[in-house]
């Protein structure tokens, strides 16, 4: 039903770009990526200044792994919304997570701070990044940039758990963790990243502790 009233509502008003928008956004939502880049290009066509029109293409060619296409995309929502976020964002993800290109991941998150330079998910993205390109101190610093400007996030001191897990810092890492579960102590994955240090430090008790957490919390 909801197909045949957005098809009716494109018909009925031929010009206006939204009703094969709210098309494009439908098959996507059913993972008929080439029918959605069909229905986003088709209300490109209209109105060529829209910024989420390009960016919710950009996505749907990441989901095929045209990432050149997607790219090119990204780069127009920028062009066409410096102030928008989102591109910037996703941009930042297609560089870091398909592209194997952290720095410029980088480049973009920085980009974010020239906007909100309070963005606690920004610096988290860069530390990220840093940890992908093997620059461990920067990652560091970017994690306490974090907790600066927000120091209510778990995920951060969650990030932070990680980084020091990875560096075989353990009792660090465990600490990390622990701060994350007094912010939220209701986040399963916390408590389940934090049995891993306590399995390495042989603190049975307190890794079977914390799997029985996970358990409680999600039977």
């Amino acid at each position: 039903k909801a197909e045949e009233y957005y098809l009716m509502a494109s018909e009925v008003d031929s010009i206006n770009p939204y009703p094969l928008y709210n098309l494009a956004n439908f098959y996507n939502n059913q993972k008929l990526y080439q029918k959605a880049i069909e229905f986003y290009s088709n209300a490109i066509a209209i109105d060529s200044t829209e910024v989420r029109f390009y960016i919710n293409r950009a996505s749907t060619f990441e989901n095929l792994e045209r990432y050149n296409k997607a790219e090119k995309d990204y780069l127009k929502s920028i062009e066409l919304g410096p102030k928008d976020k989102l591109a910037y964002y996703n941009l930042g993800d297609l560089y870091e997570e398909h592209l194997n290109e952290p720095e410029k991941a980088i480049a973009q998150y920085l980009k974010i701070l020239e906007i909100n330079p309070e963005s606690s998910r920004a610096f988290n993205r860069i530390g990220d990044a840093y940890v992908k390109s093997y620059r461990n101190e920067k990652a560091e610093e970017y994690y306490f940039k974090a907790i600066k400007v927000d120091s209510l996030n778990p995920y951060t001191f969650k990030n932070l758990g990680v980084f020091y897990q990875n560096q075989n810092s353990h009792e660090k890492a465990i600490q990390y963790y622990s701060k994350a579960i007094e912010i939220d102590s209701t986040e399963i994955y916390f408590y389940y990243n934090r049995t891993t240090p306590y399995e390495y430090l042989e603190m049975y008790d307190k890794a079977e502790a914390d799997y029985l957490k996970v358990i409680e919390l999600e039977p």
